[in-house]
């Protein structure tokens, strides 16, 4: 499953604290319904949140603009980053 459903950005924080590097989980947003959160543990070890964008042919980063059709598409997509 992808999805980890309605989990707290603290929470998050605490499940991948000391995780290797390109770990992550995606939640739904609290601040933005419909969009959801992606909380990944960065290549200095920190973890860190973005905000994908739902949008009406998909979903998206703010910046870049790249749209995604699904989910799945989204994390293929970052597998090598």
């Amino acid at each position: 499953s992808l999805l980890c459903g309605f989990v707290p950005a603290i929470e998050a924080n605490l499940l991948l604290e000391g995780k290797k590097e390109g770990t992550y989980l995606i939640r739904c947003s609290k601040t933005q319904p419909g969009s959801f959160a992606v909380t990944f543990v960065d290549s200095s070890g920190k973890v860190k949140h973005c905000l994908l964008y739902s949008i009406a042919n998909g979903l998206t980063l703010k910046n870049p603009p790249t749209i995604f059709a699904s989910l799945k598409e989204f994390t293929e997509g970052h597998s090598n980053k």
